[in-house]
Formats: C-alpha cells, structure tokens, sequence
C-alpha cells in the first residue's frame, strides 16, 4: 500500500488532498502524457463546401495512465497545426491565420491540467487534405518527463456528397 494511501485512510485531512498529492507522485515517477480530444479515431470528417468558416474545438489534457486530469499544471506548450493543404487557412483562438496552405503555432497556457483551443478554417479546401496538431516545447518537460505528441490526426476534408 502507498504511503498516502495509509495516510488516507487515518487522518482527517480531507481526501481531495491526498487524491491531489498521488497525481504529483505519479507524475514524478513518469505517469504522464497528452490527450488530444478529438481522438483520432474520432477525427472530424467536413465536406469541402463546409470548410470555409468552419470551428472546430480541440482540447488537450495532461494525464495519467488511469486518465485522470494532472490540474496540478499549469505551464505552457507549443500548440502546431500542421495542414497538407495548399489553399487553406487555420486560426488559433481568432489569431492571424497565415497564408494559404501555412501551419500555424501558438505558445499556450495550460490551466488546470487543460488546454482548449478553437480552430477557425477559411480559404479553399481539397478533398483528402488533412489537419494534424503536434503539442510541444522545445527544452519543456512536465517533471522531467517529455510529453510530446506529434502529427495526431483532428479533421480530413471530404469530396461534396
């Protein structure tokens, strides 16, 4: 049995904050990683005609193996689109979105263990192409363990139906 789980069950210190503590032990021992929500498996699917002007909302978490949210974090990640089109534009959060076909990146500050984006499309689409983020810092781990999820797949654009 860990020690905070011991500590748990003799003491009147309010649970919350032994739940709190193991999280921070877990994540100092390696217990930790991104989730990206839409999964991929989930990926949104939007017909070409559909693309212009259309949001989409992309939340990013740090977690452990069991799920639950790390809310003891709250540093800041890079936060890349990375697009194969060549036409189309990607807004961070109403940010400048580029030229046509460019990805896009923003620093961004998670709070809370969590992170909520909002992606904007504009220009004009292909059928196939593709919307991937990668969330990354050079230099930044969470408790010295790197957290880097790359090219995961949020939105492909389909032919008109």
């Amino acid at each position: 049995m860990r020690k905070l789980e011991f500590l748990k069950r003799f003491t009147y210190t309010p649970n919350d904050f032994y739940d709190y503590q193991m999280k921070v032990e877990n994540a100092m021992s390696g217990d930790v990683e991104l989730n990206i929500i839409p999964a991929e498996a989930n990926k949104e699917e939007i017909e070409i005609q559909d693309m212009d002007g259309h949001t989409q909302e992309v939340t990013v978490q740090v977690v452990n193996d069991d799920g639950d949210v790390l809310d003891f974090y709250n540093g800041e990640l890079n936060f890349q689109v990375v697009t194969d089109t060549s036409s189309g534009t990607v807004a961070i959060n109403d940010e400048d979105p580029g030229g046509d076909g460019a990805n896009v990146d923003e620093d961004l500050k998670f709070a809370a263990g969590e992170l909520k984006v909002t992606l904007t499309y504009g220009g004009t689409w292909q059928a196939a192409d593709t919307v991937k983020v990668t969330v990354d810092k050079d230099d930044v781990d969470i408790m010295g363990y790197a957290v880097k999820v790359e090219n995961h797949d949020i939105l492909e654009v389909q032919a008109n139906t």
